[in-house]
């Protein structure tokens, strides 16, 4: 049986899987910034549209940056958390 971090690194397992889309508030959110999208998509020409979309696409990268970065550091925390938990036990 493969470990944790054998499935993480295989891409068996995903963060991004975890997140609750079936959520009702993410569905509204998620609705709310469609309608938007689609409003501002209505108004704009041609090249403005490629603008817009290379924005999304870019802004999409941002996330996808801050989203893998606070995965790490939260990863790290966690593990310094622990061996702080190990000391502390090992002198009791």
């Amino acid at each position: 049986m493969p470990s944790i971090l054998e499935k993480l690194a295989n891409g068996e397992i995903s963060v991004y899987n975890a997140l609750k889309q079936d959520d009702p508030k993410h569905k509204q959110v998620s609705d709310v910034a469609d309608s938007f999208e689609e409003k501002l998509l209505a108004i704009l020409n041609g090249e403005e549209k490629a603008i817009f979309k290379k924005f999304v696409d870019a802004r999409m990268d941002v996330e996808c940056l801050l989203i893998t970065n606070s995965f790490i550091y939260g990863y790290k925390l966690g593990v310094v958390m622990t061996a702080e938990l190990l000391t502390i036990c090992s002198f009791t």
